[in-house]
């Protein structure tokens, strides 16, 4: 009965020694591409944010216990950006008018230490609600600062 087992074994072992590289390569052959950056969609690049670097001198906040330089650089235009790296992925940037993340509206996406454009709703110009930081890793908030306490710095 061990012997019989055995056997099964050894065959079973010696089919998946060469059935899973196989499958690997196989895999790696066929899966999509990733079109080079120049050739994305605009309006995709405009929800990740764009990069950009500011003049003037920045209002220290603090934003879920970690400091964050942020500047007003139109209107309805707020630049934002940790003073230290960002190490979480994919911490998404809203804006809220009654702390209801589901009638939210998306800013844009903070990774690393990159200065981040956010046009701003007008209401939230206005020093109308409250900007929460949201992280997708970990499905929570991370945090939030009210409009009029980010505008008055």
């Amino acid at each position: 009965m061990i012997r019989e087992r055995r056997v099964i074994h050894r065959r079973v072992f010696s089919v998946l020694l060469v059935a899973m590289p196989a499958l690997l390569i196989a895999s790696i052959m066929v899966r999509p591409q990733l079109p080079p950056v120049s050739e994305l969609d605009q309006e995709l690049l405009a929800l990740s944010g764009s990069v950009a670097r500011p003049g003037g001198k920045p209002s220290r906040v603090y934003i879920g216990g970690r400091q964050f330089e942020a500047w007003g650089v139109a209107p309805n235009q707020l630049i934002l950006r940790p003073t230290t790296e960002i190490l979480k992925p994919e911490l998404r940037v809203f804006w809220t008018a009654d702390a209801r993340v589901d009638r939210s509206t998306h800013l844009g996406r903070l990774a690393g230490d990159d200065y981040r454009v956010m046009t701003l709703p007008k209401p939230a110009v206005e020093g109308l609600g409250a900007l929460v930081i949201y992280s997708v890793a970990t499905a929570e908030t991370f945090g939030s600062i009210t409009m009029k306490d980010l505008l008055e710095e």
